[in-house]
């Protein structure tokens, strides 16, 4: 008997060593992730990967997932393994990249496959830029040997040779019309160090003019869409723009009233030729109006030096990247920050875009070139579906194909949800829509707001399908149930109310003790819940409307309710900050997640049910070990009190948006 006695103590200590050892791995990979979560914050790829690769793998869920799609994301890479890639450039038709290298070798590759289709050798030492002449058949570039060279694209063969009479660090582009190379470099004289820039007859490599211009290098030189003017790029940190109509007064843009170093490293005309964007080494690009000289922003988000910028084709866009390896995305209309993602393990020497402005694509002193989707981080950001202030209505179709949103002034929008393009803009009440509900067929979507009836339209068309009348005041919140049957609303006036959808007519008004703020329906259209400023949940019997169950859920108003995929617990999150899950059957509490730090608007489960995604008005969205109650990531990307998160059914994507009409989305592929 002690001998029995003793094997059971001996396994129960086996078993409990076995549970304290998986409750310390847990813990370290929320450790990791929170660790490599930090780290891209703070721009440190190279340390979020560390973080990432060495997470435990039997914890690793959807924020392991999601960390590792943006430490990279890029679309193909060229690693050149040996030697780093210089400024990139595409030819006019779209179809290959040049570049050259820190071995004086120019890479040509084929722009969709970035397979290799040739090398060019002649340059004695590193070649800092390359570009195509108008009609792709020839290649032009600069060393580090001081001369310029022009190539013939099809065979590779030299054909020219300018000696330039500079020392080193230098840009050259070719005119639009092809007519003429523009040079901008330095040399030495007794004095010390003289900016040069000069311009030659591209036929016949002849000198047209030349100029000494500041005492510090030039390093980017960049020719104006229409021709007619050149800008250039100084460690003297200015910009400075000339007419080749009056090549001896240029108009001057500089980083004077700016303490820190600043020297420009980049340039670039909005397509347009009304702006110039500049990039500089004190971390914050500006924009300029060329013509008043007007300075319109400045981009404030990199950490490091900036020395790479580049409008998009449509001029809708900056793209900006250096240092710190990333590259941001800008609203070029407004400068503000629309997204940032991560590829590159070291500075960004160079952006180019592609000229049907579907890609972008960089080099890096790590030795890669990469390829980019232009449309990253774009997604669902065209003005024309876009609520100019504030955004409350927002629904994801079952199968995640639509995404409706309150749309311009009183319209609704309906975008493609996997792509982010808007669909179409319809108007569809005489105020602000508070919300929208899609039917589960994506046929129908039912709007409301502060106005009595609730209607409902064809997603496709925008045309009135059914009114909904008799309610008493207006809604802030309407659920379409999952079997399409019913559509159900809550009214300022302490009132729920169901209608039918087939004939309109309303089947439930039901009292309620206090202003609703929540409203959900069960997946499997049995329960309806509402949440209370007074703290209560109730649940309702959808066809006989009757109590099912009572609940004193939080202090204060719940704002938002989500039942589990089987309908067997419940979630709701409020004014409290703490989010709870419930049990359907008997409305016992299971588990508390806390650590919000003001209230909670929005929750959504993911659709394994391993994952708990909240929002609130502190601007974050938490995600949540729904087993364990403990947090696992922390996004804070926004500006404005998060107001709904929804995950995708594949569970593969989560969408955010908040009340100041930001809508992120967040992949794991």
């Amino acid at each position: 008997m002690k001998r029995v006695s003793f094997c059971i103590i001996i396994l129960l200590g086996t078993v409990y060593l076995s549970a304290q050892e998986n409750y310390l791995l847990y813990n370290s990979y929320l450790a990791h992730i929170s660790a490599a979560n930090s780290s891209l914050r703070l721009n440190e790829k190279m340390e979020a990967k560390r973080w990432l690769n060495n997470a435990p793998e039997q914890f690793r869920g959807w924020e392991w997932n999601y960390l590792s799609k943006r430490i990279d994301g890029s679309i193909k890479i060229i690693d050149l393994k040996d030697v780093a890639p210089t400024k990139i450039a595409y030819s006019n038709n779209g179809k290959f990249i040049a570049f050259g290298d820190t071995k004086g070798t120019i890479h040509i590759h084929n722009s969709e496959t970035l397979e290799e289709v040739k090398l060019i050798s002649g340059h004695l030492n590193s070649v800092y830029s390359v570009k195509f002449n108008p009609d792709d058949t020839k290649l032009i570039s600069c060393s580090r040997d001081t001369t310029i060279r022009i190539w013939d694209f099809n065979s590779g063969n030299e054909l020219s040779k300018i000696f330039t009479g500079a020392r080193g660090l230098a840009d050259v582009d070719i005119s639009p019309y092809g007519k003429k190379i523009i040079f901008c470099s330095w040399y030495l004289k007794e004095s010390g160090v003289n900016g040069l820039i000069s311009l030659y007859d591209f036929e016949t490599n002849e000198k047209i003019w030349t100029t000494d211009y500041n005492t510090h290098p030039l390093v980017a030189v960049k020719f104006s869409a229409d021709g007619e003017r050149f800008a250039v790029g100084s460690w003297e940190a200015n910009a400075s723009i000339w007419e080749l109509g009056n090549l001896s007064n240029p108009k001057i843009f500089d980083f004077s009233d700016v303490k820190e170093y600043s020297a420009v490293d980049n340039i670039a005309f909005s397509p347009d030729g009304k702006f110039i964007a500049v990039a500089t080494k004190n971390t914050t690009p500006r924009v300029w109006e060329i013509e008043t000289g007007k300075l319109v922003y400045e981009l404030r988000g990199h950490q490091k030096p900036v020395i790479s910028i580049a409008y998009s084709m449509d001029g809708k866009q900056l793209y900006t990247s250096g240092n710190d390896a990333t590259i941001i995305i800008w609203n070029a209309e407004s400068g503000e920050k629309i997204s940032r993602i991560f590829g590159h393990e070291d500075n960004v020497s160079s952006i180019s875009t592609s000229p049907d402005g579907k890609y972008f694509i960089t080099s890096s002193a790590d030795k890669t070139v990469r390829l980019w989707n232009a449309e990253n981080g774009l997604e669902f950001s065209d003005p024309n579906g876009r609520h100019k202030d504030i955004m409350y209505a927002f629904d994801l179709s079952d199968d995640g194909k639509i995404l409706a949103t309150g749309g311009p002034d009183s319209t609704l929008s309906i975008w493609n949800a996997e792509t982010g393009k808007l669909i179409s803009n319809y108007p569809v009440l005489d105020a602000i829509v508070n919300a929208a509900a899609l039917s589960p067929d994506n046929k129908y979507v039912a709007v409301c707001n502060w106005n009595p009836a609730v209607k409902i339209y064809d997603t496709q068309t925008g045309k009135l399908y059914r009114e909904l009348t008799g309610m008493n005041y207006g809604s802030g919140k309407l659920f379409y149930s999952n079997d399409g049957k019913f559509v159900s609303a809550i009214s300022q006036k302490k009132e729920l109310y169901v209608w039918q959808v087939e004939g309109g007519d309303m089947v439930a008004k039901l009292p309620l003790e206090s202003r609703p703020f929540a409203l959900a329906v069960s997946n499997n259209s049995k329960i309806i819940a509402t949440g209370e400023d007074n703290g209560k949940i109730i649940l309702w019997d959808a066809e006989s409307f009757q109590k099912i169950l009572e609940i004193n859920a939080h202090e204060g108003a719940p704002n938002e309710v989500v039942f589990s995929k089987d309908d067997k617990t419940f979630f709701s999150g409020g004014e409290d900050k703490i989010v709870k899950m419930w049990d359907v059957q008997t409305g016992k509490l299971i588990k508390e997640f806390d650590g919000h730090n003001q209230r909670v608007y929005t929750l959504d489960i993911s659709p394994d049910g391993k994952r708990l995604a909240t929002g609130s008005s502190d601007l974050t969205v938490k995600l949540w070990d729904i087993e364990t109650g403990e947090p696992t990531l922390i996004l804070s990307d926004f500006t404005n009190p998060v107001y709904q998160v929804r995950f995708y059914p594949d569970g593969k994507s989560l969408i955010v948006n908040s009340m100041g009409v930001e809508i992120v989305l967040y992949r794991t592929e």
